[in-house]
């Protein structure tokens, strides 16, 4: 039986978790001479999980090394590697990726579940909370000149403050799950936060804090109301 770099793919997008292996891939991993250290080289960015489509082909290749069918884009089951063969390893990454891709759906948020519970809340860029932003600058490895800046590069209307579905596509950016449509917080048995897991974390905090608060104050609020109490006839809508 042959196994096609697509399938690799497609069977093991749970990941595989190096900081907490199920105990059988370790023994498959060790029969075919191969050490949990050897496939860290996969993990390019250091998360302690090898997932998402460049780090896994890597693996793919690394795997196909060992096979001898001629083709770069297939490796034999009954390939020996070691005492065992690419089709028990194969199988042990399958079994460690489907158990990861378990945690993988409980910890994947959706657009429409965000927008809809901070649909009234917003990030007030200029008069962000200092330990809000230094969070975020921490969970990206940037200064906080630099933090802020990225905040603004999503304020796409310009308006100064950010709205719920800004704030998703700004997370959504550090996501690299494939799926525009959602990001994941969570990778692996081990409890491992992704990128915009912490992203959203430290914005959090100030979404909820700002959660049905105007961003426009309450004179403009005031004025609005005048106006739509008059020959307008109609009311102005703040929330975003």
């Amino acid at each position: 039986m042959r196994i096609n770099r697509n399938d690799f793919l497609r069977r093991l997008a749970g990941g595989i978790d190096l900081n907490k292996p199920d105990p059988k891939l370790v023994e498959t991993l060790k029969k075919a001479n191969i050490s949990i250290e050897d496939l860290k080289k996969f993990d390019r960015d250091g998360d302690g999980i090898i997932s998402g489509k460049k780090e896994l082909e890597e693996l793919f290749n690394f795997i196909d090394s060992f096979d001898r069918d001629g083709s770069i884009a297939t490796f034999k089951a009954e390939q020996l590697i070691g005492n065992t063969t690419l089709g028990d390893f194969y199988r042990a990454l399958q079994a460690e990726s489907d158990a990861n891709l378990q945690v993988k759906q409980e910890h994947t948020i959706k657009k429409e579940e965000f927008i809809e519970e901070f649909v009234n809340a917003h990030i007030d860029i200029e008069h962000i909370n200092p330990d809000t932003l230094k969070k975020f600058a921490d969970a990206l490895g940037v200064s906080l000149d630099k933090a802020k800046q990225i905040l603004k590069s999503y304020d796409k209307d310009r308006d100064g403050w950010l709205n719920s579905t800004e704030t998703f596509k700004l997370i959504d950016y550090f996501d690299r799950d494939g799926n525009a449509n959602t990001f994941l917080t969570e990778v692996g048995k081990s409890g491992t936060k992704t990128r915009s897991g912490k992203v959203y974390e430290a914005l959090k905090a100030e979404l909820e804090a700002n959660k049905n608060v105007n961003p426009f104050g309450e004179e403009i609020v005031k004025a609005a109301k005048a106006r739509s109490s008059g020959k307008f006839g109609q009311a102005y809508a703040f929330d975003r």
